[in-house]
């Protein structure tokens, strides 16, 4: 049986969506597929990381960065922690919300728009 965390490492020309219950994995299948994406020079800026709670969209961002310190004498590593902070990982609410603010006009709503917290 093929080991899932090696299939979305190894198969970086296709998309997944990893679905599973807490504490199984996600977040380490997901940094690791992060890492090697980076390693063959896609850009960190050019991956969409999103999740659910805020909790799981900064701690897969915190794990990200230990990874790429971890390896901060390879190019591809220091040119992503520069550009970390800037990179789309947030929760899906958080992605939308940008893209309502970017455009207003082309979706009818007012550019004020703001998230509900209940």
């Amino acid at each position: 049986m093929i080991d899932p965390i090696e299939k979305i490492t190894n198969n970086l020309d296709k998309s997944y969506s990893i679905t599973a219950s807490a504490g199984c994995g996600k977040t380490y299948a997901l940094v690791s597929r992060v890492i090697a994406l980076l390693k063959i020079g896609i850009s960190i800026n050019r991956l969409l990381l999103l999740t659910f709670s805020e909790n799981a969209a900064l701690e897969m961002k915190e794990r990200i960065i230990d990874e790429l310190k971890k390896n901060r004498t390879q190019q591809w590593a220091m040119s992503a922690l520069d550009e970390i902070h800037y990179s789309p990982i947030s929760t899906f609410h958080s992605f939308a919300l940008e893209i309502c603010k970017s455009f207003p006009q082309n979706l009818g709503i007012n550019s004020q728009v703001s998230l509900l917290d209940e």
